[in-house]
């Protein structure tokens, strides 16, 4: 939590995604091409195969039409690329946006719409997940920044 001009504490939503050298290569051009970004949650894969969306992207989305549950957003969303590297840890990349105009990006685009393209999924799990880039969220005119390290 921080501290908002007016004094309040307000929430922060973080995420670190990790890779290790062995099974990812942060370093391949085409793994890169997609960084710095955020990645949202749309689904959560049950045992059936089907996925639960009452995850990130539902939640958020019905925080923003909501005004109650709008005081609980984060007013930030963090999000790191983390590797490991020789029995020690590097951060890659690390972004922050604010969490309302992400969101609205998303609900504008469709995004949370796990029908619309081609949502991620993850190796493990199946979770279905959506990228959205910091290019396209500076090309729609949204503050972003990032540090890189190279």
């Amino acid at each position: 939590m921080v501290r908002h001009a007016t004094g309040v504490l307000v929430p922060l939503a973080s995420r670190v995604e990790y890779y290790d050298e062995v099974r990812n290569n942060p370093h391949n051009p085409k793994y890169l091409e997609h960084y710095p970004r955020f990645t949202i949650r749309l689904g959560k894969r049950n045992s059936d195969g089907t996925y639960n969306q009452d995850v990130e992207a539902e939640r958020r989305m019905k925080a923003l039409e909501d005004p109650v549950s709008r005081r609980y957003l984060p007013l930030y969303t963090f999000q790191s690329l983390v590797i490991e590297n020789k029995n020690s840890f590097e951060v890659m990349q690390s972004s922050i946006v604010c969490t309302r105009k992400l969101f609205n990006y998303i609900k504008r685009k469709d995004l949370a719409n796990m029908q619309k393209g081609r949502p991620s999924f993850t190796s493990e799990q199946g979770d279905a997940y959506r990228i959205v880039t910091v290019e396209k969220l500076r090309n729609y005119g949204i503050e972003v920044h990032s540090v890189i390290n190279t």
